[in-house]
Order: structure tokens, then C-alpha cells, then sequence
């Protein structure tokens, strides 16, 4: 249903006898081999209508007259079917769900050939989205990442910029149970925030909080002092103090405290408040996290062709970092990782070293492997931005 030109709440059909008039309201029935439920509406050159088993286009019948219901018509675009979970328009893309709920498609305007194309977005990363998918929201500032949550709780991302050909998915753990998301401007007009409600069991008793992740922009993170990188916290800025109360909302919950850019022992929230070894201005205190980065077997070539499926090590790697503080580095089922090392001779003593931007140089111990991945750690709540690695290896012959 269309409802009359700029009258958007009458959807008064006309009336038998009357000319039809261009801005008058459209009932119109869509033709297809079967009956299905209509699952989304998204504007794009046309009208795109996800039902939950095809997708159609609605546009003009012809482009000499204006939009109207004697100018209406419906074509099949494809035929994959949408899960019942509202698309989301990125840029000139729609993105919807299918019917399944484990793939996430983009539609695109084919303009040569009149018609639409639908891309699989999950081919490369199937397991990640397996539990099915209930919501997205997509994040345009400052980065392109499209946030999607399963059914089983789990928060997942995906970085997708069609004009640099990215599309990247990642796994958020946020310690709960994330129930839905949306994308919020920040009041600046600088990001967008991604908002969330999130299940917890804190101190026996199940509790939602609506939270937000505020994305930093890189130059941002060079005040390391400002860096939040805990989940579900709260942040003290003023008067120096040595202990920092209103934590109730995690009360008997360790969490990782980050104290003037400096990383501080973790603590363990009693009576709403949390007791620091030194004075601190600035204090961020928020459940912990893990960041992990586990690269694919890597491919080094050999004497005699490929490397896969041959013993290799890695003796040494250089790591290329951007605004970066703290972390470990190693192999994947290594015993040990190294500690990335961070402070200069600069540095002052009894302060915590800056955000360094550079590579870093780091003797990995012997280990023989097939596949020899890569695997970089920050446990910290500090910041790392990973641009590349340089790994030296060896490979065996025949």
C-alpha cells in the first residue's frame, strides 16, 4: 500500500467512477509463484521489497510520467528470501538477512543491465555467523563496520567498504549476553556510537544495562590518558584519588582499571568502589578483555613450490604498529609470548611511556609447525592498532 502524495497517514482507495489521478493512494498486488510475508522495505534508485522468499524491485513502468498507480511496476530480482530483521542501507548498498539467518547479502544496482545483483558477504567467514543472526545496525563513523548479533548472544562485526573491496569479520566478547543494537550519532557529529542492551549475571543477579562503544578516531588515541578500553565502565576525571566509587553495577566482578595512561593491577569491586596503589587523575574501571590476533598458515614458498602443508618456523617477525601500548606477541600453540616492548630510553621513570607509532623487532623462540600462524595478544586496557608483520621463516625441502 502507497498512501496519497504528501498525505502519509490516508491510504483512502479511489473511488469508483473517478478519473485515476497520479498522486492518488496505490493498492497494488505483487505477482509472484507464491505468497509470502514481506520481511523489509529499503530506498534505494528503486523501491527494494525482501519478502521471505524473493526480492523485487518497485519502480515507474516508465520514466516519461510521474510515479503513480497507473504508472507501478513489481519485478523478481532473485530469489534467496530474508529473514525477518530490518535492512540496512550502506551507502548505495542494501543489506539484508537471509532466510536462513547466516548470510548476510548486499544488493547493488547493476545499471548496465537494468537490474540487481545480491553478493554473499559470509562466504568467506561461514562459521562466524553459524548460530543465526537477529539484528545489525551499521556504523559509518569512523570506521565501516556493519555490528551484528547472534542468537546465541555473541557480538560479531563486519568491515565492509565496497570501494576498497574490505570486508573483514571480527568477534566481540563482551562479557554478557548482547539482546540488540542500534547506531547513534555522537551529540559532536564527529562518530557514531554503537548502542547495545546487554544481559549480565553480576554478584548472582541477572541484570540489562544499555551501554554504548565509543570508537576513537587514530589521533585521539595518542592521549593515552583518554583511551577507554574496558567494557561496561565508567571513567573518574579530577582531583587526584585513591579509591573510585559508583561501581555498583559491578559489584564482585574483577575488573581492569587503566590509572593517567598507565595500566593498574586489577581489582576486585567491593562495596561499589575499587582502591588504587597510587593517586590518579584519570581512572577508567571496566570489565576486562582480551584482543587476539591469529593470522591464516602462512605462505613463505619453498624450494620446490608452495609452503602449505610443510614444516616452516618463524625465527624472527617485525611488527608494524600505530598508536600502540603494551601486548605480547608469539606463535599460535606456542608455550610462551613475548612482551612487546614499549618504553624508550626518553621515557620517564614513574610514568607510563606514550603510544609509540613504529616497528617492533621480536626473536621468536624454536618451534616447528605446518601451519606457523602468528598470534599477537594485548590484555591490557591499551591501545593497538596492527598494520603489519614481517615474519622471517624458514621452510624445509623435500
Amino acid at each position: 500500500w502507497f498512501s496519497v502524495a504528501s498525505d502519509f497517514e490516508n491510504f483512502t482507495p479511489m473511488s469508483d467512477g473517478f478519473e485515476v489521478q497520479t498522486d492518488d493512494s496505490i493498492n497494488v498486488q505483487i505477482e509472484a509463484d507464491s505468497t509470502n510475508v514481506i520481511q523489509w522495505l529499503a530506498a534505494s534508485s528503486s523501491l527494494l521489497i525482501g519478502t521471505a522468499g524473493n526480492e523485487f524491485s518497485c519502480s515507474p513502468s516508465t520514466t516519461t510520467s510521474a510515479f503513480g498507480p497507473a504508472n507501478i511496476q513489481i519485478v523478481q530480482e532473485s530469489r534467496y528470501g530474508s529473514k525477518g530483521v530490518n535492512s540496512v542501507i550502506v551507502g548505495d548498498t542494501v543489506l539484508f538477512i537471509q532466510r536462513a539467518g547466516r548470510k548476510v547479502r548486499a544488493v547493488t544496482a547493476d545499471y548496465q543491465s537494468g537490474s540487481y545483483s545480491s553478493v554473499d558477504l559470509t562466504v568467506l567467514a561461514e562459521h562466524i555467523t553459524a548460530t543465526g543472526i537477529v539484528d545489525f545496525a551499521w556504523q559509518q563513523e569512523p570506521d565501516y563496520v556493519v555490528w551484528v548479533v547472534l542468537s546465541n548472544g555473541e557480538l560479531v562485526g563486519l568491515t565492509y567498504n565496497a570501494e576498497q573491496e574490505i570486508t573483514g569479520w571480527h568477534r566481540h566478547d563482551v562479557s554478557g549476553i548482547v539482546e540488540a543494537v542500534a547506531v547513534i550519532p555522537d551529540p559532536s557529529g564527529t562518530r557514531d556510537d554503537l548502542w547495545m542492551i546487554v544481559k549480565r549475571v553480576i554478584n548472582g543477579v541477572t541484570r540489562r544495562y544499555i551501554e554504548y562503544m565509543h570508537a576513537p578516531w587514530a589521533a585521539e588515541i595518542e592521549d593515552v590518558a583518554q583511551s577507554f578500553y574496558v567494557d561496561c565502565g565508567l571513567s573518574y576525571s579530577g582531583t587526584p584519588v585513591t579509591t573510585v566509587s559508583g561501581l555498583s553495577h559491578l559489584e564482585g566482578e574483577t575488573v581492569s582499571v587503566m590509572t593517567d595512561g598507565g595500566a593498574h593491577p586489577d581489582r576486585i569491586v567491593t562495596s561499589g568502589s575499587v582502591t588504587l596503589d597510587w593517586d590518579s587523575n584519570v581512572v577508567h574501571v571496566g570489565l576486562p578483555f582480551t584482543s587476539e590476533l591469529i593470522t591464516l598458515p602462512i605462505e613463505a614458498g619453498g624450494t620446490a613450490g608452495t609452503a602449505q602443508s610443510r614444516t616452516k618456523r618463524v625465527n624472527e617477525m617485525a611488527i608494524r604498529f600505530v598508536n600502540t601500548l603494551g601486548g605480547r606477541a608469539g606463535m599460535e600453540g606456542g608455550r610462551n609470548t613475548d612482551v612487546i616492548p614499549s618504553r624508550d630510553f626518553n621515557d620517564l621513570m614513574d610514568n607510563p611511556p606514550g603510544a609509540f607509532t613504529d616497528d617492533r623487532k621480536l626473536t621468536v623462540p624454536p618451534q616447528y609447525d605446518t601451519n606457523c600462524c602468528v598470534r599477537i595478544l594485548q590484555t591490557q586496557p591499551l591501545p593497538m592498532t596492527i598494520c603489519a608483520i614481517y615474519p622471517r621463516v624458514w621452510t624445509t625441502g623435500e
